[in-house]
């Protein structure tokens, strides 16, 4: 991922792709805003699918899972550069409609790997790992969110739009804003909360089908960024708000650190300990559930009919060579 982000240079190897399989001269002509969007996320996705794969067919395993964290992490957290410009024309629908199918095509897709230290820690919290693997791999996620940025703005330098060109000039006069627009500590409790009913949710089982589940909570994720995306960014992602945002504004490295990294690994901790107490279960996982503890009560029926019919038995012929014993006296 980092050798490729490298080498798209300015973004003039792309521009000539794109202009020899399409016709289209990147830069000259602008596209209205969903086929910029659309371009912008099908590339940032594309890179990722092939980075993944090679990954898994290359690599040794013993560094494989930290590599398809930082390729999977970094390919959800350049996606901001294609909701942007769909938030801006269309509103928050235009953010959940586009965001909704990224994301569960890249988690369906790029199966391996860990997209957000969240899940980490929450794997760290239940015990799933050490902790000496649970800092790795934060470590490489923090390494992904960063480079996810320069990522999504060489894929910008294609000038898709007029909006992107105005992003671009930002980003060479080396000019970021932040996103959070509320005092530290409604930044802090904003993300904390989040992060707690996220994690809460994102462990829960609606309806027994995996892929409909998924869907189910990436739609409720992108409600929750909706709803506070101009208090903070609601990021709900500390390696995304790192890269997209660290250093940006007037918030200082301690509250950045305070708001979008204390707040959600406390808020995760507190959330696997709610997912222990409180569950929501469909029907048909509860029917599931109620056939499981009937076969089992059946099992330890049999068990216990199959235990006592071996105890007659044993009796009986206890009796029988005590009655031997006794005749034959």
């Amino acid at each position: 991922m980092e050798y490729i982000v490298n080498n798209l240079g300015s973004g003039k190897e792309l521009k000539n792709v794109v202009k020899s399989l399409t016709g289209w001269d990147p830069g000259s002509e602008f596209l209205s805003p969903i086929p910029s969007a659309v371009i912008v996320y099908l590339s940032i996705y594309f890179i990722g699918l092939i980075c993944h794969s090679m990954t898994r067919l290359i690599t040794p395993r013993i560094i494989r899972p930290y590599i398809l964290d930082f390729i999977k992490t970094a390919t959800i957290c350049a996606y901001p550069f294609g909701h942007g410009i769909m938030r801006k024309f269309y509103g928050e629908p235009g953010y959940i409609f586009a965001a909704v199918p990224m994301a569960f095509i890249t988690l369906v897709t790029l199966r391996e790997g860990d997209a957000s230290p969240l899940s980490v820690w929450e794997k760290y919290f239940t015990k799933a790992i050490p902790i000496w693997k649970c800092v790795l791999k934060t470590v490489v996620q923090i390494a992904a969110g960063f480079s996810a940025y320069h990522l999504g703005m060489n894929v910008m330098s294609m000038k898709l739009h007029p909006m992107y060109a105005e992003r671009l000039k930002a980003y060479y006069d080396q000019f970021c804003l932040s996103d959070l627009n509320v005092p530290v500590y409604a930044g802090f409790l904003i993300e904390f909360f989040a992060v707690i009913y996220d994690s809460w949710f994102s462990s829960q089982t609606f309806t027994g089908k995996p892929h409909i589940d998924l869907i189910i909570k990436i739609f409720n994720g992108c409600l929750l960024v909706a709803t506070g995306v101009h208090l903070t960014g609601m990021y709900i992602h500390p390696a995304m708000a790192s890269g997209l945002t660290w250093g940006c504004g007037d918030t200082t490295h301690l509250e950045h650190i305070f708001i979008y990294w204390v707040g959600p690994m406390i808020g995760t901790w507190l959330g696997v300990k709610l997912q222990r107490k409180f569950s929501i279960r469909s029907k048909q996982t509860a029917k599931k559930g109620k056939s499981e503890n009937r076969s089992k009560k059946s099992n330890n029926n049999n068990n216990n009919n199959n235990n006592n019919s071996k105890d007659v038995t044993e009796s009986n012929g206890q009796s029988k060579k005590a009655r031997r014993r006794y005749f034959n006296k």
